[in-house]
């Protein structure tokens, strides 16, 4: 599976991140095009560090949350706490038929 998932993550066309994009498998941010793609994979195989994560992000920065709802949210904000200035926003719904 994860040959198939490089295989295919060869193919694009990675850039240097226009933001902070933190890997959740080392609460790190991407630096390079090489690091987005190896970071893909490592995603498949490591653990994911979601709440060292999410307490990672600096006050005031915004969580962008993409899908068809509001799942990560109400975690995100028990992390923070409630007195945290940082926001999420939902960015994408996807309806299915």
């Amino acid at each position: 599976m994860v040959e198939d998932y490089k295989q295919i993550l060869d193919k694009i066309n990675f850039w240097v991140p226009k933001c902070h994009v933190l890997r959740n498998y080392d609460c790190k941010s991407y630096k390079s095009p090489s690091s987005v793609r190896d970071g893909l994979l490592k995603q498949l195989t490591h653990p994911v560090l979601f709440e060292q994560s999410v307490k990672k992000v600096p006050q005031g920065i915004k969580l962008i949350e993409v899908g068809h709802k509001e799942m990560l949210k109400p975690q995100i904000e028990e992390i923070w706490g409630h007195h945290h200035e940082n926001k999420t926003e939902k960015l994408a719904h996807a309806t299915t038929h």
